[in-house]
């Protein structure tokens, strides 16, 4: 998610307001994420006094490395609109949708890990095609991340404008497909949720677990695909030859696009100090 950084006078403004908000959202990303990351860790200090050892479930692993990856994005991200020579912008945008990419990777793998002991309650024949449809995002996301990096490269060494427009079109339609399979399958997690909510009716430890789970990750869900829209369209506009909006509108959607996905983090935790609190008696791993 970086700037036209392009000499056109059109983008002059846009360029230096770019960088100012980058920075200012590194030092916001990196402010939320350490004090997630230390909420955490006070909560995997609970579960092992009361458990007598610490829980990193595949769960807990998804959700840090989500944070990290995420907070690797905001920080080449400025990196990218500080940087002078084409070489190193090119670098710089690899690493910022490396990085992206992985978090969005972590974030669909952790929903499906969330979402499956409701999957294996209500429909247990449908998880193997699940499997299959992570697989297919993975490929996916690896195919997108290699043709922006060379859209990037041809772009950033002035290759021509021919090869450059291929390149745009073929990273355009893979990030149009990843937006589309993400928003997808948070769509279908958010079915799943409801679905659930409607149809239970019994009252047991695993049951209010998944409840939880499930509210929580309803407003999880809603979250994602606002995060997921505000991306496409600053990439939208950020790519456009001619800005199609003004300065504060570009900023704007900068600022959801890079902080918003934080809201998201912050529920996450919150669900897990909720899981905590409902499970102070039996030791249920949460």
């Amino acid at each position: 998610m970086a700037s036209n950084m392009t000499e056109d006078n059109l983008w002059a403004e846009y360029d230096v307001q770019f960088v100012i908000a980058a920075l200012q959202d590194l030092w916001i990303t990196a402010s939320i994420s350490t004090l997630l990351l230390a909420c955490l860790g006070f909560l995997l200090r609970k579960e092992r006094n009361r458990n007598q050892t610490i829980t990193l479930s595949s769960v807990n692993i998804l959700l840090i490395l989500q944070i990290i990856t995420n907070l690797l994005v905001s920080f080449f991200n400025y990196l990218f609109g500080a940087a002078l020579s084409p070489s190193l912008m090119f670098y710089y945008t690899l690493l910022a949708q490396i990085n992206l990419s992985l978090t969005q990777c972590l974030i669909v793998f952790y929903a499906y890990a969330r979402v499956r002991p409701v999957l294996e309650t209500l429909y247990p024949l449908i998880l193997p095609f699940i499997l299959v449809f992570l697989g297919i995002y993975g490929v996916l996301q690896l195919s997108q991340v290699t043709w922006i990096g060379l859209f990037s490269y041809a772009y950033n060494n002035n290759l021509s404008t021919q090869t450059q427009n291929f390149f745009s079109k073929v990273a355009d339609a893979h990030s149009i497909a990843v937006d589309i399979a993400t928003i997808s399958f948070d769509a279908f997690v958010t079915g799943m949720y409801v679905i659930y909510l409607r149809s239970v009716r019994d009252f047991n430890i695993t049951t209010e677990k998944l409840k939880i789970i499930a509210k929580h990750g309803i407003v999880s869900c809603i979250v994602l695909e606002m995060w997921l829209i505000s991306i496409v369209l600053y990439d939208y506009c950020s790519y456009s030859v001619v800005p199609p909006v003004n300065v504060l509108q570009f900023i704007l959607l900068l600022r959801i696009s890079d902080d918003l996905v934080l809201v998201y983090f912050v529920i996450q935790v919150a669900m897990k100090w909720a899981l905590i609190k409902m499970m102070k008696g039996p030791k249920v791993e949460p």
